[in-house]
């Protein structure tokens, strides 16, 4: 036991992944609901979204709160990093 410990850990420093790296599964989001993770990262508010997608601040909300599910976060900014690593929108550059 002891020779295939140390076999293993020799591996390991050697660059082999020994451990299976876990998958991030995310369920796929509306086009709704990326165009408003979009103006989140535009750094609109939620008032401001509702005017612009033609919705009652409600139904934003409903549709923030289901992007936070699907994409496993508790923050905005998180949502917007994620959607970014995904490729569901676009970094928002300012000058």
């Amino acid at each position: 036991m002891p020779d295939k410990l140390l076999e293993i850990l020799i591996d390991i420093n050697n660059g082999t992944d020994y451990f299976p790296k876990p998958s991030e599964f995310v369920e796929e989001l509306t086009d709704s609901e990326k165009q408003i993770l979009q103006l989140l990262a535009n750094g609109y508010k939620r008032k401001d979204i509702a005017s612009i997608v033609f919705a009652s601040e409600r139904t934003v909300s409903n549709h923030i709160q289901h992007i936070f599910d699907k994409l496993n976060v508790s923050s905005s900014l998180e949502a917007v990093t994620k959607g970014i690593k995904f490729g569901y929108i676009q970094p928002n550059y300012k000058e």
